[in-house]
């Protein structure tokens, strides 16, 4: 036997099943969505490399169940890189490029208030640039919302 006993083992296994649902929660996944040409489909521009990414329309989503006060600020952080990364590539200013910022949140949920907080802030800083900012969030009949 690999541990010694069935019940160091399954005390092993559920230890390291904890530590990674906590760091999964810790270290959400955002990623960007493009646009597949000829469809109403948005996917992830990292798995569909043919997914087109739109100029002026950033589709971001984040890939997490629970935005919690302990991910606020990471999640935070990465959208706005995304948002930066655009206009540093593009050598223009904001309002030129990006127009509008959507953040899928269809895999969200729970979300507590210093996460709705963050959100309150990642679009007034956005507003300030003269960015639009909306989020697609799922409601419990099936039918997604749009704020």
């Amino acid at each position: 036997m690999l541990f010694g006993s069935m019940e160091i083992g399954l005390g092993v296994a559920l230890a390291i099943s904890f530590a990674k649902i906590i760091i999964q929660s810790l270290l959400a996944q955002v990623e960007g969505l493009g646009w597949l040409q000829g469809t109403n489909i948005f996917c992830s521009v990292r798995q569909y490399p043919v997914a087109c990414w739109t100029q002026a329309v950033q589709v971001i989503r984040i890939d997490t169940s629970f935005l919690y006060f302990i991910n606020a600020t990471f999640i935070k952080e990465r959208i706005m890189e995304w948002v930066r990364a655009e206009v540093d590539t593009s050598n223009q200013k904001v309002r030129e490029r990006v127009h509008s910022v959507f953040l899928d949140m269809s895999n969200v949920v729970n979300i507590d208030t210093s996460e709705l907080v963050g959100l309150e802030e990642i679009h007034k800083e956005l507003a300030s640039l003269g960015i639009q900012m909306k989020w697609l969030l799922p409601v419990q009949d099936g039918r997604q919302f749009r704020r």
